[in-house]
């Protein structure tokens, strides 16, 4: 028989004012990761995703060697890029080269005798670091005074790291109790210009 005018309607779920609120409070909240990456390699080890290449005989850094779920996620990230890179764009075309080549190409296009990575040498500790790797910071008390600067390597967690080490050196330089620092302005050592750091 024919259904009713009322049987005929879909349901459909109205958010209330109240839960709109609360989502945008669950969006301000601190993103947290559910797993750590060291838990995150064991897995894809686990699942067969990825070993590290030659693992058996002591491995090879910098290599990996992709298992059955591992070479199906590469390529289907492979063809998602490519779509959207080289086939979604007019100027843009698709080139497969090697990876070993002869030396006179790099010299032809300049990378041997142009190319090199800006580097840091730390007269504390005499290492020598990459300038885009080494964040720094400086630090400077609300009232103006220059305490001096933080650094660190970038490891993901770097500004929290700078503001520790910022309030170390605000207590080592003896600074009026209940003194507050401005907000630490982070950048990389290619950013830093001779005047800033001596």
């Amino acid at each position: 028989g024919a259904r009713s005018a009322f049987q005929s309607f879909t349901a459909r779920r109205v958010s209330t004012v109240d839960a709109l609120a609360a989502a945008e409070a669950a969006k301000k909240e601190d993103f947290k990761y559910k797993i750590s990456l060291e838990e995150l390699v064991s897995l894809c080890k686990r699942r067969g995703f990825v070993f590290q290449s030659g693992e058996i005989y002591g491995g090879f850094n910098g290599f990996f060697d992709y298992g059955p779920l591992g070479v199906e996620l590469k390529n289907n990230l492979k063809k998602m890029w490519w779509r959207r890179m080289v086939h979604g764009k007019d100027n843009v075309v698709g080139v497969d080269a090697a990876i070993i080549t002869n030396p006179r190409v790099h010299q032809a296009s300049g990378h041997v005798d142009n190319f090199s990575d800006p580097m840091v040498d730390c007269t504390k500790s005499k290492k020598r670091f990459r300038a885009d790797q080494l964040m720094w910071a400086k630090v400077v008390l609300e009232d103006g005074t220059l305490l001096g600067a933080v650094s660190m390597l970038d490891d993901g967690n770097t500004e929290q790291q700078l503001m520790k080490a910022a309030k170390k050196l605000l207590k080592d330089k003896g600074a009026a109790e209940g003194a507050a620092l401005k907000p630490l302005v982070v950048k990389d050592m290619t950013e830093a210009t001779p005047e800033e750091i001596p």
